[in-house]
């Protein structure tokens, strides 16, 4: 123990086995020794190499009265004392500063340990040490909770579990643990550790948004039945359109013109006039209800989203005006080098044919009509730009133009409903595009079409 031989160690004196600091207590303890009372003492001894180490001394008095000492190295003792010190101090430290609340339990289910967030809940510590931890659980949960703290006790294994508490107020408070075990050297379950939970407002928050749910999820079945019901009432008003409304005028363009092929030298001038604006106005009233009509499906239709080359979808539209266009002497100058976009392949038409007649439309009086169609695009989304050298608009009037029978000229002047553009939103924001024009009177105008890539 010392790191002497037996001829080395006999004849020293105890101050070259001890460090310095335990040299004034050498005689105290030879005193007791020679008065023969038991002594036991902590002593830091020197080995001969110099090193030091901590041992137990135990001195008393044989029955012969001879004097024993024995003396026990404890410095393992000693460091796994401190170490155990030391991990005390580390779990009291984020025990004492956590938010969650730290119980220490003996086998039996008593309190030995209680943190600050743990007191403010349930009382100061000396009130609990020592007490049944099992008394303020609600007694419907009592009994289950005593069985998960018996089965964490048998198995060592941690577990979660939740419960109910009453306080002294006789409120009560939803609680979730998670269990834990200490062991012993020899490995056996020692005490048991919970860390807890409330999560009383938790749980009310969570109810109140499921509550919330149910109540959003019936207002949305209710609004599904609504705009059910609603589309319902627009398929009859379509239908009405289509057929109750389109009938009559059939029979006021049939009869007028049978006035005018039959009866026409019965007519003066004046009277073929009246007839002329009749068979006008019918004509203007068909356009409406067909405009109206194809605004009133889009609503309706189902988008069938793809990729679609520009060129060949504007191809079409030009294709079927070429006779408009060389009757006019309009210019139509093209620019799409090869651009696509992602969309709905009919409502892209419909877009491009509203476009291409808005501009032939207000650039009629022009020599020649011209319309340059281009496009550029960027990382998520393709921009095409319709410019024309028509009348132009005041840009105050902007938003309007973009609105349902919204017009800006007189119908005698330019014929139309007052509904192309309005189309043209509509299918461009159902595409997930968007539509807009830059423009002043007299100097033409710019219509951009932006859709994604």
């Amino acid at each position: 123990m010392l790191g002497y031989t037996r001829e080395a160690l006999n004849g020293l004196h105890a101050s070259a086995l001890v460090v310095a600091a335990e040299h004034s207590h050498i005689a105290p303890a030879l005193d007791a020794i020679r008065a023969k009372a038991d002594y036991h003492r902590e002593w830091q001894f020197q080995r001969q190499d110099g090193s030091t180490f901590v041992a137990d001394v135990i001195a008393t008095t044989m029955p012969n009265g001879s004097p024993l000492a024995m003396i026990r190295d404890i410095t393992a003792l000693k460091q796994a004392e401190a170490s155990l010190r030391e991990q005390e101090q580390f779990f009291r430290l984020i025990a004492e500063n956590i938010g969650d609340m730290v119980s220490v339990l003996d086998l039996e289910g008593r309190h030995l340990y209680n943190s600050p967030a743990y007191r403010t809940l349930f009382g100061e510590s000396a009130d609990l040490k020592g007490s049944d931890a099992f008394a303020n659980i609600h007694p419907d949960d009592r009994e289950r909770v005593r069985q998960g703290f018996r089965q964490t006790i048998e198995t060592g294994a941690g577990r979660r579990g939740s419960f109910r508490v009453v306080l002294a107020d006789g409120s009560s408070r939803d609680i979730e643990s998670q269990y834990g075990v200490i062991r012993a050297a020899d490995g056996r379950v020692e005490r048991v550790v919970l860390v807890s939970r409330d999560v009383t407002e938790h749980k009310d928050m969570v109810d109140k948004i499921r509550q919330l749910n149910s109540e959003l999820e019936e207002r949305v079945r209710q609004r599904t039945a609504e705009l059910a019901s609603a589309n319902k009432a627009l398929q009859t008003f379509t239908y009405s359109v289509s057929h109750d409304l389109k009938a009559p005028l059939r029979g006021i363009d049939g009869y007028s013109q049978l006035l005018l092929e039959n009866h026409d030298r019965l007519l003066d001038e004046e009277g073929r006039v009246f007839l002329g604006n009749v068979r006008q106005g019918v004509a203007q009233m068909t356009r409406l209800i067909e405009d109206l009509l194809a605004y009133s499906r889009m609503e309706r239709q189902s988008l069938h989203r793809q990729t679609l080359d520009l060129s060949s979808q504007l191809a079409l539209v030009l294709e079927a005006r070429r006779a408009d266009i060389e009757a006019s002497g309009a210019v139509v100058d093209v620019a799409l080098h090869g651009l696509t976009a992602h969309g709905d392949a009919e409502g892209l038409t419909m877009i491009l044919r509203n476009l291409v007649d808005n501009a032939l439309k207000f650039a009629a009086n022009r020599q020649p009509p011209t319309l340059t169609i281009s496009a550029r695009q960027s990382e998520h989304a393709v921009l095409l730009a319709f410019k024309d050298n028509g009348i132009g608009f005041d840009m105050q009037f902007h938003d309007r133009i973009f609105e349902i029978f919204q017009r800006l000229q007189r119908a005698e002047d330019y014929a139309g409903t007052g509904v192309g553009l309005a189309i043209v939103a509509k299918a461009a924001q159902r595409m997930g595009g968007r539509i807009w024009a830059e423009s002043a009177p007299g100097q033409g105008a710019t219509f951009y079409l932006e859709l994604p890539r």
